[in-house]
């Protein structure tokens, strides 16, 4: 039968998992992290335990605490680049569409016609113009 503390370590890695944003994991990292955490009370407990068990007990809820936090980390690192990236998505998608509108809507007839060849990124389908 696995430690208490192993089971511990397990659930939270499956809950930093699941987390599908900062707000949640934020949560996650408190309920076993923070003060009163579950892994915080295991440090409580350790001063009850007899000489024999502390060392490995000790052992193990170093290498819990270690486990979760870099989890955290990990994951949170992997949300922000998500959140980065649908961001870049969304400022390239608008400001492309946003030139589009600006030389369609052009009165003078040659910057309608300079730029009739556009390509999806924005720039000219033959490559960089130069303009």
């Amino acid at each position: 039968m696995p430690h208490p503390l192993e089971q511990l370590r397990d659930n939270a890695l499956r809950e930093i998992g699941d987390a599908p944003d900062e707000k949640t994991l934020e949560a996650v990292r408190v309920r076993y992290l923070g003060k009163s955490g579950s892994i915080s009370v295991w440090g409580e407990k350790m001063k009850t335990l007899s000489q024999e068990e502390r060392p490995v007990v000790g052992k193990l809820l170093n290498e819990t605490r270690n486990a979760v936090a870099d989890a955290i980390e990990q994951h949170a690192e992997k949300l922000r680049s998500k959140r980065k990236r649908s961001a870049c998505q969304y400022r390239r998608f608008t400001s492309r569409h946003t030139q589009r509108a600006r030389i369609a809507a052009s009165p003078d007839a040659n910057t309608r016609s300079r730029h009739r060849n556009l390509s999806p990124n924005g720039l000219c389908a033959r490559g960089w113009s130069g303009h």
